[in-house]
């Protein structure tokens, strides 16, 4: 009996350590499927493993290719993209004589041919004296540093004489995704650290990059997005202050690069649903407007030219501006085409045809 009841307590910690080990044992079998799952083979979730930002092979049929410098970016060998990854025909340099071009960089807000930007061509149509091609260089999931970078290394010599940055409110970081061997966007360390921010530790080490709790935190966080306001979310970088320099810096290189080529800027700030709501607006304009604000300082101190949505959206909220809380409806596109040939009318010698 003594023996017995001697050997329970010997029992206890070899049980719980089973216990321990076999739950260290399943998450790491769940992290090693969920790192198979998102990147797409057995190989690249190893590689996942020793390098957090790893940029495995993207195939062609998902549009995207890898790129040293941009990340990614859409891959040539689609129907309608060009040699230079942006959907449009060759483009011949130097331009023709008499030609004008109007480029937009962007994200995902400007990527659609049917958008904002197809109404604005549609307002300013060649001639037999004036040849007007508008270019759409946006990218799904861009950030103004890769629209810097793009612009800087393969559009630049287009000799366009008006660029049109399209900015969104996540935008503020280098690098937004990144993309798996399967055409999955990820969201990379960076944006992790504003989306679901950390302390020091082994445990936020862990939680930053580990797969299996990150599709767990991000289902949690999208299951309650609809309740979280652009500057408690996604957005969350464009209201901290911090990231304003390296953002400043961004739209200052875009500038030079733009006037060294003789053309004008015009940043056109597409803003977040939650922006436009008056019970936030009135309760904190300053807040909500945050990001409009510093880019209408940087603007002015650039002297490029500015259009922000926001007070163009505004009077329309109720008509279904948006498909989400970030990109437009088509009646959203409609406003913005609008507004941006008013913007665009007379600059470069551009002449809208009568409405």
């Amino acid at each position: 009996m003594n023996q017995a009841t001697g050997a329970r307590p010997r029992s206890i910690p070899r049980r719980i350590l089973i216990v321990l080990v076999s739950m260290l044992v399943a998450l790491a079998g769940g992290e090693l499927v969920a790192r198979c799952w998102v990147e797409g083979s057995f190989a690249a979730a190893i590689e996942s493993i020793h390098s957090p930002n790893a940029r495995v092979e993207a195939h062609d049929d998902n549009g995207l290719v890898l790129d040293e410098d941009l990340g990614f970016k859409l891959s040539p060998r689609v129907e309608g993209v060009n040699s230079r990854g942006i959907r449009h025909r060759e483009l011949e340099v130097p331009k023709p004589d008499g030609a004008k071009r109007v480029l937009l960089l962007g994200d995902s807000v400007g990527f659609p041919l049917d958008g904002f930007f197809a109404d604005a061509a549609a307002a300013f149509p060649s001639s037999a004296t004036s040849n007007v091609e508008f270019i759409n260089g946006c990218v799904h999931g861009y950030t103004t540093y890769q629209e810097r970078v793009l612009l800087e290394r393969d559009l630049n010599d287009l000799g366009s004489d008006v660029v049109v940055l399209q900015y969104c409110v996540n935008d503020n970081y280098r690098f937004l995704h990144r993309v798996t061997s399967k055409g999955r966007r990820l969201m990379t360390l960076e944006a992790k650290n504003y989306l679901f921010p950390t302390g020091d530790g082994i445990w936020p080490w862990v939680a930053q990059r580990s797969y299996l709790v990150y599709s767990v935190r991000k289902l949690l966080f999208d299951r309650a997005a609809a309740e979280q306001r652009a500057w408690n979310g996604m957005g969350r970088a464009a209201w901290d202050d911090a990231s304003w320099p390296a953002e400043e810096a961004e739209l200052r290189a875009i500038a030079a690069l733009v006037r060294g080529a003789g053309g004008e800027l015009v940043v056109l700030a597409v803003p977040h649903a939650d922006q436009l709501d008056a019970a936030e607006l009135a309760a904190d304009e300053e807040l909500v407007l945050r990001p409009q604000r510093h880019l209408a300082r940087i603007c002015a101190d650039l002297d490029v030219h500015y259009l922000d949505l926001q007070p163009v959206l505004r009077p329309h909220v109720g008509e279904g501006l948006y498909v989400d809380r970030l990109h437009l409806s088509e009646r959203g596109h409609r406003l913005a085409g609008a507004a941006l040939v008013a913007e665009l009318n007379g600059l470069a010698g551009l002449v809208a045809a009568p409405r």
